[in-house]
């Protein structure tokens, strides 16, 4: 299932992006960049903490490097960060609808 995770704050996409980089074996040395997204879906769930439970969650769900429990949701979700106190919008690609809306408004390289 092909999903993007996104953040709905600047730090929070800039803390996940570390992490990934910090998880790498060889740590990648192409340059980084932060861009802004205009995303309109139909269909998608605001999960809080609180919400993980009924789900079948928990938080180490949110820090594992495997996703199937979370994909297991299978709706475009908003989430808590597990590494910024911020959300993550995860977008799963083949669930979008013919008038939903992906576009990139800016972007900024960062160091």
């Amino acid at each position: 299932m092909g999903a993007i995770y996104t953040s709905e704050q600047r730090e929070t996409a800039i803390a996940e992006g570390q992490h990934a980089i910090d998880s790498q074996p060889i740590r990648p040395k192409a340059r980084r960049f932060v861009y802004e997204l205009q995303v309109s879906a139909a269909k998608a769930l605001r999960i809080r903490e609180s919400d993980l439970p009924a789900l079948g969650l928990d938080q180490s769900d949110l820090v594992s490097p495997d996703f199937s429990s979370c994909q297991r949701v299978g709706a475009h979700a908003a989430v808590p960060s597990a590494r910024a106190d911020g959300t993550n919008l995860v977008i799963f690609v083949n669930e979008l609808a013919a008038d939903a809306i992906f576009e990139r408004v800016s972007s900024e390289q960062i160091t």
